[in-house]
C-alpha cells in the first residue's frame, strides 16, 4: 500500500503490512466460514478470530497517524476510497441476483429479492449478504476524526492520550450494554502508537530492546488463555467473560496486530516483492466479497456434510469473484480519468 499522499505521509510500502492484512483476512474468513456453516458452536474458540476485524481498524490508525495535512477534498476523496468500490460490487451483485430469480422463474417481489440478498442457515438465522459492510461506515467516520486527532496530537500529545482513554471507557460501556462491535478503541490505539513511533513500528535499521518485541506477545498470549479457558469459568469470572467479549476481541485485534508488525519489521528491509503487494491490496476486495459468497444463493457451505471442501470451494468462489470485481473497478476507474483527462487515456 502506497502511505503517500501528495507528500504527506512516507511514500514506502512495507511487506510486514501486506503480510498482516492477509493474515487478518484469513482469519476472518476461517471465523466465518465456522459460522456460515453452523459449526461455530462446535469450535467456541473460533469467534476470537472475529477480532481479527479490529487489525483493520488498527492498521488504519497506524497509518494515518503519518499523515499531517488534510486537504478540503479529504472527506470526499476517503468516501469515495471506501463506497466506491461497494457501489460497484452492489450493481453486480443485484444483476446477478436477478439473473438468477429470473433462470428459476421467480417473480421479482420484494420477498424474493430479499430471499436473493442472503438465506437462512439450517439453524434458522437469516442472514444478509451485506452484514460486513458495517465495516465501512465506521472506518469512514475514524478517518473524518483524523483532522481532529492530528491538530490534537500537534498541540499536546498527553491531551490526546486522555481523550483517548475517555473514548475508550464510553466506547466499552456501549459495546457491553448494546453488543456493538467496537471501532474507535483499535484505531486510536493505533494511531496513538503510530504518533509515538511511526518509524520505529516499520524499520529494522531503529534499534530496540528485546522487550519492545516480547510485550505484545505476553498481552496476546494472556487473552488467548483467557479465552481458551472460557469453559472452567464459573461465577463471577463467567459474567466478566460474557460482558467484555466484545472488548476482548478488540484487543486480540491490536495485540495482534502490534505483535505481528514488530516480530516481522525485519522484512521491511528490501523493498516490498510486487506479487504480496498486490494480493495485500486485494484484502479489500475479499472482505468484501466473502461473506456474499458465503450467504448468498450460492452458499457452498451448506451443500454436503464436508465443511472442509465447502470452505475450498467458498475460498475459490470468492477469490474469482474479487478479482473479476477489481478489474471491473480498474476498467472503470480507468475510463473516468480517460474522460477527465479529454477522452484521452491515461496511465494509472
Amino acid at each position: 500500500m502506497d502511505l503517500s499522499k501528495r507528500g504527506t505521509m512516507a511514500k514506502k510500502s512495507y511487506a510486514s503490512v501486506s503480510l498482516l492484512r492477509l493474515v487478518a483476512i484469513a482469519l476472518v474468513f476461517t471465523f466465518h466460514v465456522f459460522y456460515f456453516g453452523s459449526a461455530v458452536g462446535n469450535y467456541p474458540w473460533v469467534y476470537l478470530f472475529s477480532g481479527a476485524v479490529q487489525s483493520f481498524f488498527f492498521l488504519s490508525g497506524l497509518l494515518y497517524s503519518k499523515r499531517k495535512t488534510f486537504g478540503v477534498g479529504f472527506a470526499y476523496h476517503e468516501g469515495v476510497k471506501l463506497f466506491g468500490p461497494c457501489l460497484v460490487y452492489f450493481i453486480v451483485l443485484l444483476l446477478a441476483d436477478f439473473s438468477v430469480m429470473s433462470f428459476r422463474g421467480e417473480a421479482i417481489t420484494l420477498e424474493n429479492i430479499k430471499m436473493t440478498m442472503g438465506n437462512i442457515s439450517p439453524s434458522g438465522v437469516y442472514n444478509i449478504q451485506f452484514g460486513n459492510l458495517w465495516f465501512l461506515p465506521a472506518l469512514f467516520v475514524c478517518y473524518l476524526l483524523t483532522p481532529l486527532l492530528a491538530k490534537i496530537a500537534a498541540k499536546s500529545k498527553k491531551l490526546l492520550v486522555v481523550l483517548a482513554l475517555a473514548e475508550n471507557a464510553v466506547e466499552v460501556a456501549l459495546v457491553i450494554a448494546y453488543g456493538l462491535p467496537c471501532v474507535g478503541i483499535p484505531y486510536l490505539w493505533g494511531y496513538l502508537i503510530g504518533v509515538k513511533d511511526f518509524t520505529g513500528e516499520f524499520e529494522p535499521s531503529e534499534k530496540k530492546k528485546p522487550i519492545f518485541f516480547i510485550w505484545p506477545w505476553l498481552v496476546l498470549f494472556a487473552i488467548l488463555a483467557w479465552n481458551f479457558s472460557d469453559p472452567y469459568f464459573t461465577g463471577v469470572w463467567d459474567r466478566i467473560a460474557y460482558y467484555f467479549n466484545g472488548p476482548l476481541k478488540a484487543f486480540f485485534g491490536i495485540f495482534f496486530s502490534l505483535a505481528f508488525l514488530r516480530s516481522t519489521r525485519f522484512l521491511n528491509k528490501s523493498n516490498e516483492p510486487r506479487l504480496l503487494k498486490s494480493m495485500g491490496n486485494m484484502v479489500f476486495w475479499i472482505y468484501l466479497v466473502h461473506e456474499s459468497v458465503m450467504t448468498g444463493f450460492f452458499n457452498p457451505l451448506l451443500y454436503g456434510d464436508n465443511l472442509v471442501l465447502g470452505a475450498l470451494y467458498a475460498l475459490i468462489a470468492t477469490l474469482v469473484l474479487s478479482f473479476a470485481l477489481k478489474a471491473l473497478d480498474d476498467g472503470a476507474k480507468y475510463f473516468v480519468k480517460a474522460a477527465h483527462s479529454g477522452g484521452r487515456p491515461i496511465p494509472f
